[in-house]
């Protein structure tokens, strides 16, 4: 805390001078101090029960360089951090999907976005059929311990075998021609010359033929840890706009970048060319056994036929004469009779019931045999006519033979477990477990509500034709029967034709628009990252710090802190003044106010406006001698009678402030050596009095509780408005 000074004149600050008002000495507060922006008048207090968000954020702002400290500290450890992090490259390579345009027709029987769709080759780009291969061949599952100094052709003829050994290993060749190879944690595996196959015992398959002399460090990796770090480290976007995939690949090496990217888009458009071969063959795998069914109903057609006219040959056509046709139809040359005409609708009506009551028994019997658990038999649903008129039944069949394609040729490079072959089965179980036998459903109720219509049609003619032509009959359904199989498997061979050809002709539907070439510079992303994130730390910490500090903080810097902590009642709050610093009009005034303000409550204290006030501190230099003489200033230039007692035996400075003399004083009174009306002496200030603290030589403490002191007090009580005690 600072020392209490005095005015320039020598007078105390608070002393009237020439018609102005100033104060004492400034002072350093200390345990109790409260400046101007610390004062918030809250409903809520530090101790209460709620949080002071107004309050906490004054601390913040106040502590604002710590925490910005705290942020440039956290900064710098990141700058310095990053040394320590490789540079890392970016390289990128465009590849052209040849989409068909629906306008236009799709262009052709199979097409990549068939196979895959974009977003699905996208998909496969980063699969493990690209990146095992690229591990492979390039051998990333190595990693030289000091990529700049080792040359990686030495491991040009390095292979991993069954039963490898991920590690860090070590080969010391010396210049004789031997060489120790050992594995971190595990010391030495094999002691060879070289010529000798390397790391057999560790699953290596290498035999160099040369090996400079020297130390060489290297790192295997396990081969699925480095595909699924190559897979992280490529990233790929599809523009359904332009049918171009982008595929960009993060990496610690510059040089290796490019190399690297390349040879996952050669093994991917490798992988492409198979996969949409291998649809095509199974496709056509799939069109030759529906095809062969076909030929063999039509077969079975062909045969019931001639097997039916065999058998009926002797007997007659129909009633009208041997007329080989039905009656009621017109033939070449003769045109129907009217009666004929009635006839042969009849026959009509007759043939197609008949037609319809086969096509439900087939389809009531496929749906019956899927009910007790067994799959829906598609090449006999194929081969039911009324299943082949009907749009939403044609539309699920090949709905049914694409997925099913698209599963074949999925299996061709993943396993059951993959998503993509998981997802592929799960739609197929779909079709064939709830829209396959829904749509069967809804055909037979469809048949049935025909074959209803026409059988009571039929009813209203049987009064007129009571004999139906049953070999003519049954010869018309037996030629609908060959007629449908004919079309059936002439639509199939078609298809199969079509097949056969796309895969005769096939060309490469995805093509590499743009190479990837050399970085030329490392990207700073991580680095950018890291810094920010331990600005951010710092920042936070900062943050933290001050906010810990400020709850362990047990000193008093707020008026209801006193009130909740202490019990005592805040009378009024005087502004922080700064020692050394001069003070322009406004500050005093404001000084002078809350002094005034302490005047005023002081007198409504105990319900009266006289007493005696003492002014006293925990500790020294506290501002105790400045608030008892303003207080007492106050009360003089109001108009009270006011006298300022300096009881302070041993330190007091009352005097001083007041240019007056220290003696003759209290302790001159109590010890005898003075008489009241000599202690007494008048101020500068109107109605203000001081008694200085006097000579302290042989004065003992114990005087200040006598009972002198208390007749003193009482002289005090009577002679004065108001007594002010500094103590």
């Amino acid at each position: 805390m600072s020392q209490e000074n005095t005015s320039s004149s020598g007078l105390p600050a608070g002393v009237p001078a020439q018609g102005s008002s100033s104060l004492p000495a400034p002072y350093e507060p200390g345990a109790y101090e409260v400046a101007p922006h610390d004062y918030y008048p809250m409903s809520s207090s530090p101790d209460g029960d709620g949080t002071d968000w107004r309050r906490l954020s004054g601390v913040i702002w106040r502590k604002k360089w710590w925490i910005l400290a705290a942020g440039l500290v956290g900064a710098a450890i990141g700058v310095v951090g990053t040394n320590f992090i490789e540079p890392v490259y970016e390289t990128r390579a465009t590849i052209w999907l040849d989409q068909p345009d629906a306008r236009r027709g799709g262009g052709g029987p199979i097409r990549p976005d068939q196979v895959f769709g974009g977003q699905g080759w996208a998909s496969v780009l980063r699969s493990r059929a690209v990146m095992r291969p690229v591990v492979e061949e390039r051998r990333l599952y190595i990693r030289p311990i000091e990529p700049d100094t080792l040359d990686t052709r030495l491991f040009s003829s390095f292979n991993l075998g069954e039963g490898s050994l991920p590690g860090r290993y070590k080969l010391d060749v010396d210049p004789s021609g031997s060489f120790v190879l050992s594995r971190q944690g595990a010391g030495q595996v094999q002691r060879g010359r070289i010529g000798e196959m390397i790391g057999q015992a560790v699953g290596f398959v290498w035999q160099p033929e040369t090996l400079p002399s020297g130390t060489l460090e290297f790192e295997i990796m396990p081969i699925a840890g480095t595909i699924a770090n190559l897979t992280g480290a490529l990233r790929t976007q599809f523009n359904p706009d332009a049918s171009i995939i982008t595929a960009t690949l993060t990496w610690e090496q510059r040089r290796s970048a490019p190399l690297v990217l390349n040879s996952i888009l050669e093994h991917f458009i490798r992988t492409a060319g198979d996969l949409k071969n291998e649809k095509l063959r199974q496709q056509i795998e799939i069109l030759k056994e529906q095809t062969n069914y076909a030929e063999g109903r039509l077969r079975d057609a062909e045969l019931a036929l001639q097997n039916f006219q065999v058998a009926t040959i002797t007997e007659p056509n129909d009633p009208q004469g041997g007329d080989p046709f039905p009656a009621g139809v017109a033939t070449p040359g003769r045109s129907a009779s009217p009666t004929a005409t009635v006839f042969g609708n009849y026959y009509a009506k007759r043939v197609q019931e008949d037609a319809l009551q086969t096509d439900i028994r087939q389809l009531e019997g496929i749906l019956s045999r899927w009910q007790a658990g067994d799959s829906i038999d598609i090449l006999a649903l194929r081969m039911i006519p009324a299943v082949n008129t009907a749009p939403h039944m044609t539309t699920l069949l090949n709905e049914y033979t694409t997925k099913q394609v698209e599963l074949r040729t999925l299996l061709y490079t993943y396993t059951e477990a993959h998503p993509l072959v998981r997802v592929k089965r799960e739609e197929i179980d779909v079709l064939m477990g709830q829209a396959l036998p829904t749509a069967i459903g809804q055909l037979v109720g469809q048949l049935s509500a025909q074959m209803g219509l026409l059988q009571e049609q039929l009813a209203g003619d049987e009064a007129d034709l009571q004999e139906i032509p049953y070999r003519s009959i049954e010869q018309t359904r037996l030629q609908r029967e060959l007629g449908s199989a004919t079309s059936i498997h002439g639509s199939l061979q078609s298809s199969l034709k079509q097949v056969e050809l796309a895969e005769a002709t096939n060309f490469p539907d995805i093509q590499i628009l743009d190479s990837a070439l050399p970085a030329t510079e490392s990207i700073a992303t991580e680095a950018s990252r890291i810094i920010i994130m331990a600005t951010l730390a710092g920042l936070g910490l900062g943050l933290a710090l001050v906010l810990l500090l400020n709850l362990l903080d047990k000193r008093i810097h707020y008026p209801e802190q006193i009130t909740n902590r202490l019990g005592l009642p805040v009378l009024g709050i005087v502004p922080r003044l700064d020692a050394g610093r001069k003070r322009d009009t406004a500050e005093a005034q404001v000084a002078i106010e809350s002094f005034r303000g302490i005047r005023t409550q002081l007198s409504h204290v105990g319900g009266h406006g006289r007493g005696i006030t003492m002014i006293t501190s925990p500790a020294p230099q506290d501002g105790k001698s400045m608030v008892a003489a303003n207080l007492a200033i106050s009360n003089a230039t109001a108009g009270h009678r006011t006298v300022l007692v300096d009881t302070d035996t041993r330190r007091g400075r009352a005097q001083a402030m007041f240019q007056l003399h220290k003696s003759p004083g209290l302790t001159d009174y109590l010890l005898e050596r003075a008489s009241f009306e000599e202690v007494r002496q008048t101020t500068s200030v109107e109605g203000l009095t001081l008694i200085a603290r006097g000579d302290s030589r042989g004065f003992n403490p114990d005087l200040l509780e006598s009972q002198r002191m208390s007749d003193f007090l009482e002289l005090l009580r009577k002679e004065f408005d108001v007594v002010v005690l500094d103590a």
